[in-house]
């Protein structure tokens, strides 16, 4: 496996997040994002994007700029890079082997050392990883912000190529997607990145072609993967929704990829999942096999093909080669919505788990065909091992009253979060003999704690986290009324003082607000 991080890529994800929406046209930042977006056009020509995923990348530049951000910088990022994998090399169809990936690092990413879960998130039929992160990064910051999620690195990996869709299978004709995204992947992304790199904090989701790919890795690769959330997902390639597909399709087999290019949909589905499942390299130029053939004018089925395409589905194939093997999934939950033409394939399939004697949830919505990411994402953090809810650095403001001080947290302390407010005489370092002065836990509104002040000068702090604490924030306000913030970090904690002198002049009663700035 060889790698290559992308600058251009990581050039165009902090541009897309720093950017202002007021910069005006002709600006040096608006130049440096047409630069960007030309860098983007150079690689497409040169064969390393898609057309349709060049034009994802020129909506994220263009409209990331103007969206809003939260405060406390709550939200995470998308670092984007390039990975090439040997088991893509090689592929009939020559499709590339340098694959781009999107990461998305959750908010603390970058302010602490901690390590994270990770969650492999597999886009549908014609889709590419850039879309599957403008559909959930919202989702992910909002739910991690609110916690109720935790905090987890999620991988958008290429599944498309020539056929659009590789349906995450393995065969010559489409090369080694199996091995790209289970072993050469994982490989990078917990080489690159600050990853719990084990599968009990590994887990693998996607909807449509992605809820097949993650179903079908989870039960082949249950070493790496733990947890998997399937949604939307097809499961048997010989039930009979399935079989009225390859029936019907008999007629339009395409004998090269220019008629390919002019299938409609389910036909060009077809012929991409028949790729993976029926190659044969004797049937130039498709390499391909089917269920049914026509012959003299009449839908003929072909029992071998089908059988191979048995032995080689989820319902079948991969479920029984699964009970073979003595490694079990932590977890398992299959999503599908009731409007969703696949809801007969998700029903048997729970019914073949629960036969089979395997533990699942299962949940339907009123939806169609579609990922939801509140009933998968909390399924996912419940289930893997390090998922901590995040806790953001509060915005606080320190003020001198006549009777003594007020604490003022002026925007919102996070549901559920301890606010531990402690003081000292004076620092030694880690000397320094901090005394409790007040306690709160954040119920999502805006807070103000009355201090009493016990000498000339006294030290103060806010420790924040969950159960234990995590975090400490604080500032330090001068006499002169100026303010200044200290980070200091051992480990997992960030820690900031506020320093308060009996002598503060009046400029110094105004509440001075501090942000941990990320």
């Amino acid at each position: 496996m060889r790698t290559r991080k992308s600058t251009s890529a990581r050039g165009i994800t902090t541009l897309a997040a720093c950017a202002p929406a007021s910069a005006a046209p002709g600006s040096a930042k608006n130049n440096k994002r047409i630069i960007s977006l030309g860098a983007a056009f150079r690689i497409f020509r040169m064969g390393g994007l898609s057309r349709g995923f060049v034009l994802c990348l020129f909506v994220m530049l263009w409209a990331w700029p103007g969206m809003p951000s939260t405060a406390l910088g709550q939200n995470g990022r998308i670092d984007w890079s390039q990975i090439v994998s040997d088991a893509l090399t090689n592929n009939l169809l020559y499709d590339s082997a340098r694959r781009w990936v999107g990461v998305y690092l959750p908010p603390s990413y970058d302010s602490t050392q901690k390590r994270y879960p990770v969650v492999y998130m597999l886009h549908g039929y014609t889709g590419n990883p850039c879309g599957m992160v403008v559909a959930l990064q919202p989702a992910l910051d909002s739910m991690t912000a609110a916690r109720t999620i935790g905090e987890m690195i999620v991988v958008f990996p290429d599944g498309n190529n020539r056929l659009q869709g590789s349906h995450y299978l393995s065969s010559p004709v489409i090369g080694d997607y199996e091995t790209y995204i289970a072993k050469d992947l994982v490989a990078y992304i917990d080489a690159h990145y600050r990853t719990l790199a084990t599968r009990d904090s590994r887990g693998i989701t996607g909807v449509s072609m992605g809820g097949w790919g993650s179903m079908h890795l989870a039960l082949k690769f249950p070493d790496v993967f733990s947890v998997v959330v399937p949604n939307a997902g097809y499961y048997d390639a010989v039930g009979d929704s399935a079989v009225w597909i390859w029936q019907n399709f008999a007629p339009y087999h395409p004998t090269n990829l220019v008629e390919f290019d002019r299938l409609d949909f389910p036909w060009n589905w077809a012929q991409s999942v028949l790729a993976g499942v029926l190659p044969d390299l004797q049937r130039p130029p498709m390499y391909t096999d089917y269920p049914y053939e026509l012959i003299n004018g009449q839908v003929v089925a072909v029992e071998a093909a089908l059988q191979r395409l048995r032995d080689s589905d989820v319902f079948h194939g991969d479920l029984g080669r699964y009970l073979k093997q003595p490694v079990r999934l932590n977890a398992i939950k299959v999503v599908c919505g009731t409007n969703d033409s696949l809801i007969i394939d998700a029903r048997a399939f729970t019914n073949a788990l629960t036969a089979a004697g395997v533990e699942f949830t299962y949940e339907e919505h009123p939806g169609g065909h579609m990922y939801v990411p509140e009933l998968s994402l909390p399924f996912l953090s419940d289930n893997l091992e390090g998922a901590e809810l995040y806790v953001a650095p509060p915005l606080i403001g320190l003020s001198k009253t006549p009777a003594g001080l007020q604490l003022s947290f002026p925007c919102q302390c996070q549901q559920g979060v301890d606010y531990n407010v402690e003081s000292a005489a004076a620092l030694d370092g880690t000397n320094t003999i901090w005394t409790a002065k007040t306690h709160l836990i954040g119920d999502g509104q805006a807070a103000s704690v009355p201090l009493p002040m016990e000498g000339d000068r006294e030290f103060f702090r806010v420790r924040t986290g969950n159960p234990a604490p995590r975090s400490s924030i604080g500032v330090e306000l001068a006499s002169s009324g100026d303010a200044r913030a200290k980070n200091e970090s051992k480990q997992k904690t960030t820690e900031r003082v506020a320093v308060v002198r009996k002598s503060t002049s009046a400029r110094g009663t105004r509440p001075s607000r501090f942000a941990l700035l990320r």
